[in-house]
């Protein structure tokens, strides 16, 4: 796949443009790639009943005309190989309303950054028949910090891990992780992952997991920043659990906005730290409401 990013032929998968050119040929092999994945999926009980997504991470966070193209060109050969319904072909990045209804011919997944998440516009684009996670940080002390996952520092509070749950849930909307050690080894004696970026100055971004071999594991190691991850997306299922009861929805919505009481993401949260309670106290007050209803 010739990409945005400085493709190298040598590891185009299925197969380069023949001499920068798409050709019959060329759409042909696409369009059996696709067929041979979805008849590999199909034979298993399993991957028949989860959810498939293709995504060309060659055009991730691709920002101009040609890349639009290619997102338009090669969404459309992959529903002709796999058919439409069977999978969501996804794209990632902050996009225009404008942009966004031109992709939506061919695009049924939206993951949108959250400096440029407005649920006005997932709303929208909902109705198009889009559906729509985030990712990125879940709050913005500067504007630098854009442009990683969705724990920027591992020295921030933990709720802003313990957070991804809750304005999912809030949103109704999915969610996607950046990294979980994208500093790897060195993330035991160096914390500083983007030291040498002028663009980057903070530290422990995707920095959720720990390889073990540095001290001596056979396992990897879970960071305290993941495990409160793990208990914002068990508060979720607390919350889907009492959804399903009569009037729980309208309840989960209470007790929700109850602690996260602004609207994230989006450019009117940029530097505003203070959009849901501080007090962890007060979230776990919530979470055991809602497992009190569950259990009438």
């Amino acid at each position: 796949f010739n990409n945005e990013k400085g493709g190298d032929d040598s590891t185009v998968w299925p197969m380069a443009l023949p001499n920068g050119r798409r050709t019959p040929e060329y759409e042909a092999v696409w369009k059996e790639a696709g067929r041979q994945v979805r008849a590999h999926l199909d034979q298993n009980a399993r991957t028949r009943s989860v959810a498939k997504i293709a995504f060309l991470d060659g055009l991730d966070e691709s920002y101009n005309e040609p890349a639009y193209e290619k997102m338009l060109y090669y969404g459309k050969l992959l529903h002709d190989a796999m058919g439409r319904g069977w999978f969501k072909y996804r794209v990632d990045g902050g996009y225009t309303r404008p942009v966004m209804d031109r992709l939506a011919r061919e695009v049924e997944l939206w993951v949108c950054h959250t400096e440029d998440f407005s649920i006005d516009d997932v709303d929208y684009f909902r109705k198009k028949g889009i559906d729509t996670w985030f990712y990125g940080p879940m709050i913005y002390e500067q504007k630098k910090n854009g442009g990683c996952g969705s724990n920027t520092f591992i020295d921030l509070d933990l709720l802003v891990n313990r957070g991804i749950g809750w304005v999912g849930w809030k949103y109704r909307a999915g969610w996607v992780e950046w990294e979980f050690d994208w500093n790897a080894y060195a993330a035991w004696y160096e914390s500083e992952n983007y030291k040498d970026s002028p663009d980057r100055i903070y530290n422990g971004s995707g920095q959720l997991i720990y390889r073990g071999a540095v001290m001596g594991y056979q396992q990897p190691i879970p960071s305290i920043r993941l495990k409160a991850q793990r208990r914002g997306l068990q508060d979720f299922e607390y919350f889907w659990l009492l959804a399903e009861k009569p009037g729980g929805k309208q309840a989960v919505d209470e007790l929700v906005n109850s602690i996260v009481y602004k609207r994230p993401f989006g450019s009117q949260a940029l530097l505003d730290t203070e959009i849901w309670k501080n007090n962890p106290e007060e979230w776990d007050k919530v979470r055991i409401a809602a497992g009190e209803r569950i259990a009438k």
